[in-house]
């Protein structure tokens, strides 16, 4: 990453993820893909949230009928004990293959579109308030419609400026 994502936990200078690719015996394949996010705070990296995908083809997807996506998850709720990180690796690569399956783009299985534009929102990453204050007024006017703050575990630091007390 160009600017690392620091977190009170850890701090993150590269994006780990993992690709799925869902097959039926048809030819059509879903992909998805996801972050693990941070190895240590969820207690997975690449290498197990791999193991357990392989696991979930095994146990959850072999011969399941790719259109029931909710019994699909279901199931993979009940065996990765609702480890959602994992999860929406599967998720994503399902509802691809639907949408593939009926013809549609995904988005209209997911309602249709509701507007012309998708608000984005930019990450300020952890480091002091006034730090956090410049670059949060930096993204706002680069046309960002909202931030997610990192502010750690530090009660003070994270109300810092803001008026609010506790």
């Amino acid at each position: 990453m160009e600017v690392p994502i620091r977190h009170s936990f850890a701090t993150r200078t590269n994006g780990l993820f993992v690709i799925v690719k869902i097959a039926t015996s048809e030819g059509l394949e879903g992909i998805g893909c996801g972050s693990v996010l941070y190895p240590g705070y969820i207690m997975d990296s690449q290498e197990t949230v791999m193991l357990k995908i392989r696991g979930l083809a095994k146990e959850a997807l072999l011969g399941a009928n790719p259109l029931h996506i909710e019994q699909i998850l279901a199931k993979c709720d009940v065996l990765l004990r609702e480890n959602s990180i994992t999860k929406a690796h599967v998720d994503y690569a399902l509802y691809d293959l639907k949408g593939k399956i009926l013809n549609v783009p995904v988005y209209e299985l997911l309602g249709g579109i509701g507007r012309d534009k998708i608000p984005l929102e930019w990450i300020v990453t952890l480091d002091e308030p006034d730090a956090q204050a410049e670059a949060a007024l930096k993204f706002l006017g680069a046309g960002f419609h909202s931030l997610k703050l990192k502010v750690g575990q530090d009660r003070a630091m994270a109300v810092k400026g803001t008026g609010l007390r506790y």
